[in-house]
């Protein structure tokens, strides 16, 4: 693996100290994070290798807990694809963030995103669900 997206986060530019705050408060780090260039590389490294401290791609370790099982759905099968993104939007995951977990380009979840978002207004507005 290399590295070079390191060589281009925000964070190496401040204390590391920061980003593994042990009063709770990640306040700091994660507005580093939400500016940073490669936020969403980040946050994969952290969950491809099981980070269990600090704030990774703009996320706390409580916040990294809480995402579905890093097992990746197969984007072949649609509705599965569909349903895991609207499990992300349910938690209040980023479109950034999700694109990232699913290792999928950033555009693509925010289609599906806007689909899912589409169908539940008009759901709402014929009184379904």
């Amino acid at each position: 693996m290399t590295d070079t997206w390191r060589n281009k986060a925000l964070c190496r530019q401040y204390d590391p100290e920061i980003f593994f705050p042990f009063t709770g408060d990640a306040e700091l780090p994660k507005r580093v994070c939400g500016s940073c260039p490669v936020r969403e590389r980040c946050l994969r490294y952290a969950l491809d290798t099981g980070q269990r401290y600090g704030v990774w791609g703009g996320l706390t370790e409580d916040e990294r807990r809480q995402l579905p099982h890093p097992s990746r759905p197969d984007p072949a099968v649609s509705d599965t694809f569909e349903a895991h993104i609207a499990e992300l939007m349910d938690r209040g995951i980023t479109p950034g963030e999700s694109a990232a977990y699913l290792m999928r380009p950033e555009p693509e979840v925010r289609r599906i995103r806007d689909r899912i978002q589409k169908r539940r207004s008009r759901a709402r507005s014929e009184g379904v669900g």
